[in-house]
């Protein structure tokens, strides 16, 4: 063999041990966020279930899925002395305003709890494609990094959902209702005050 040929085939032998297999598989990326519980909403108050278990797991990936990708939230703004604050508050802008709430908790505590009890006053209505659930929510979260909340969220909870093509039902529209009750702080209020 000639000194040119055993240079090249040395040289490829060396350019091809640098490269990586362009044909290898790639490493997964570990999941962001904590999976938490999850039940496979196939009714309206599975979903609704869901986003429960998101505040008690502090589940991010859990909330994104329980938001369908038209999600939008709504509050009343006079009560938080904003004109536009929740302007275009849809799927992105929950999810990290949440985040922001959970990074507030200290890490491994039992500091976030949320109850959604039906409303006795207001019937829910449930149809074929689209429901609408009104849940009176009680929602606790102290031992906050910075500084624990003085007073829990009471309210009301307007929530519109939709089945999705894949038969699994996703919260469409989230309208928060404070409700006047010892200096008590809405749900929407908390985002503000810990998420924003």
């Amino acid at each position: 063999m000639n000194k040119k040929a055993f240079l090249s085939i040395i040289l490829f032998l060396i350019l091809g041990t640098a490269c990586k297999n362009p044909f290898s598989l790639r490493k997964s990326e570990e999941p962001k966020g904590k999976p938490g519980r999850w039940e496979v909403p196939t009714k309206p108050q599975e979903a609704i279930n869901n986003l429960a278990r998101v505040y008690r797991d502090q589940s991010l990936v859990n909330l994104a899925n329980c938001l369908d990708k038209s999600f939008t939230f709504s509050a009343p703004e006079e009560s938080l002395r904003s004109p536009s604050l929740f302007y275009n508050w849809e799927k992105t802008r929950e999810v990290e305003v949440t985040r922001g709430i959970f990074s507030q908790v200290i890490p491994d505590s039992l500091s976030i709890f949320l109850s959604l009890e039906k409303d006795s006053l207001i019937s829910d209505e449930i149809y074929t494609e689209q429901a609408t659930l009104y849940r009176r929510y009680y929602l606790i979260v102290e031992g906050s990094a910075n500084a624990p909340l003085h007073h829990p969220a009471y309210g009301l909870a307007c929530f519109r959902l939709i089945l999705g093509d894949d038969n699994l039902w996703r919260l469409s529209f989230w309208r928060d209702e404070p409700v006047e009750r010892d200096g008590a702080n809405s749900w929407a209020a908390l985002k503000i005050e810990l998420g924003w």
